[in-house]
Formats: C-alpha cells, sequence, structure tokens
C-alpha cells in the first residue's frame, strides 16, 4: 500500500512541479520589475508574485516573495483559488487515476485485515480443539493465540517463521492446518495480484451502472498498472493463475514420484502424503515452512526444489512515469 500513497502524493507534486512557467509584467517606475509565477497550466489566474529591485544600470540585483495587501481587491480570489487549485487539477488530469487509487488503499486494507482474521479464527479455533497440540504447547510454555496470531502473519508475509523448533512439522498429520497455512501463503504472496483483481472485479459488478464508482473500478481494471505494481491485466492475470496451478501440481507430482516410499512420510496414509506433498510445494517457492523432515527428501526432489526456488513469484516489472 506504501506505493500507491506514494503515487497518490506525486500527483499533488506534478500538479505544483509543471506549472512553474513564468510570464513577466514589467512594473511601472521606481526601478522595479514584478514576475508572476503561475501555479498551473490550467489555472493561470492563481499568481505568486516576486518584486525585482534594479539598480541605476537597469539590471536586477535582488528579488522578494511580494506579500499583497489585505484590502487589495485581487486578494480574495486569488486566496480562493489558491485553497483550490491543488484539487481543480487533479480533478481535471487525473480524476479517475486519482479516485482509482483510494480504491486500491480501500481494497488492499480490506483484503489484508480481512484474511488475516480469518487466518487466526481457524488457526486459534483448531489449536484449541487438538489436545496433543495444547500439550506440547503446554511443555514448551506457548500460548494458542499468540502463536495462531505469529503463525498467520509469518506464513501471509512469508517469512517461514515459527515459534516452534520444527517449524510445521507438528501438524504433519492435521490436512486443517496445513490447508490454512498453505492458503495464506498463496493469498499474501503469489495469489496477491490474481485476488486483487477479483475484489475489483466483483465489487464493479456490484455497483450501479453509470455510476462515478462504476467509472473508476472499469478504469482501475483497464489501467491496473497505472495505479499498482501487483495488479496486471486480465490476460496476464489468467496467465499466472495457471502458471501457479500448473507449478503446485508439478512439484506435488514430482515429490510423490520420488518420495513416496520415503521415510519423510512414512506413518502418512495416501492422502496425508498427498496433502504434505502439496504443502510442501506451496511452501518451497517463498516461504520455507516444512511439513517434513527435507533431509530425507531424495536428491532429485531436493534438486527439483531448489531449481522452484529460482522462479520468481509473479512477473513485476516496476515503472516510473514522470
Amino acid at each position: 500500500m506504501v506505493p500507491v500513497v506514494l503515487r497518490q502524493n506525486s500527483f499533488r507534486m506534478q500538479a505544483k512541479m509543471s506549472s512553474w512557467q513564468k510570464y513577466n509584467k514589467a512594473g511601472s517606475g521606481d526601478g522595479i520589475t514584478i514576475t508572476t509565477f503561475p501555479r498551473y497550466n490550467s489555472d493561470p489566474g492563481v499568481p505568486e508574485l516576486f518584486v525585482h529591485h534594479n539598480n541605476h544600470d537597469g539590471h536586477r540585483e535582488s528579488a522578494q516573495r511580494w506579500h499583497m495587501p489585505k484590502d487589495e481587491s485581487i486578494e480574495e480570489p486569488m486566496k480562493s483559488r489558491k485553497n483550490h487549485c491543488t484539487s481543480h487539477a487533479l480533478e481535471r488530469s487525473h480524476r479517475l487515476e486519482y479516485k482509482a487509487l483510494a480504491k486500491v488503499l480501500k481494497i488492499m486494507a480490506g483484503y489484508w485485515v480481512g484474511v488475516h482474521a480469518l487466518g487466526v479464527i481457524i488457526i486459534y479455533s483448531y489449536l484449541c480443539c487438538h489436545g496433543p497440540v495444547q500439550e506440547k504447547f503446554d511443555k514448551e510454555g506457548l500460548r494458542p493465540f499468540p502463536h495462531a496470531l505469529y503463525l498467520t502473519v509469518s506464513s501471509f508475509q512469508n517469512n517461514g517463521l515459527v515459534l516452534t523448533q520444527s517449524s510445521v512439522m507438528d501438524y504433519v498429520d492435521s490436512p486443517v492446518l496445513l490447508s490454512t497455512v498453505g492458503t495464506l501463503i498463496l493469498l499474501g504472496n503469489t495469489g496477491l495480484p490474481i485476488m486483487v483483481r477479483y475484489i475489483a472485479f466483483t465489487w464493479s459488478r456490484r455497483i450501479q451502472p453509470q455510476s462515478e464508482h462504476k467509472r473508476v473500478l472499469d478504469f482501475l481494471l483497464e489501467h491496473p498498472r497505472r495505479c499498482f505494481t501487483h495488479m496486471f491485466p486480465a490476460v496476464h492475470t489468467l496467465w499466472l493463475l495457471l502458471v501457479v496451478v500448473a507449478l503446485n501440481i508439478l512439484g506435488t507430482v514430482v515429490v510423490l514420484v520420488q518420495d513416496w516410499d520415503s521415510s519423510a512420510f512414512s506413518g502418512l496414509e495416501a492422502g496425508g502424503k498427498i496433502g504434505n506433498a502439496l504443502f510442501q510445494t506451496v511452501s518451497t517457492r517463498t516461504a520455507g515452512m516444512n511439513s517434513i523432515n527435507i533431509a530425507q527428501l531424495s536428491q532429485g526432489t531436493t534438486f527439483f526444489m531448489a531449481v522452484m526456488m529460482y522462479f520468481s513469484t509473479t512477473p513485476t516489472v516496476v515503472t516510473m512515469r514522470l
């Protein structure tokens, strides 16, 4: 969200800096020349005045900003225009794009809060209802809620840090918890552009047609990279979804083929092996958590995991426009 806020501020700075085109007014007598700098190209009637004092040769020797007296008739129009010049310039030049940035901030804030709240609720409920996990937490002096909160944040941010020494190996036979952590990993990284566009698309479908909010969301969907680095056009988002699904399926198949009878999956049924192989594939590229002992996997699987780590999470290219 920080780049979006910076982009909003850049609009204000562009509106101020692009308007420094000066035009001169020659003052009458007393060796004084008045130079006027308009605030904006679209609003030259809002000037800043500088008084240049000329020496005996007619050359300017000094300049100072001139504040108009309060009893001047031009002060009131200048004051009113000065207060609203920025908003007017933005309304004329970047109205839709500026409002689309506000939509992106709302989407990201709601998405971040919603995903974290749901993750904490699921993980905390599971930790409180699972007896063996509670016993281990009591021995290590851990509490369910702080651990649920920390695990949710670490999974969503793809940090790979867990309060327990064995990562998430304690949940090797817990498909609910592994599914929740794996989903948080995807939603916080590779799935972020997909979900942001999906939320914007769903929001635009539920808004009254021909409204201002509808036009803003349509602009956001048509020009996503102008508003948010991690939001792609429709075709690129579809390709990203297909590639993510293909990579996870490929990684799961490789792990199962190479290590179906490995000691890393000892004691697990077929469903448990598939679930842990899928979780390990999802976690390998970005998060780094492990539900099984990586040292017990075959060399072919570990080499494949090393190759998968080099794949970029999303095809992100940062551009700057002046």
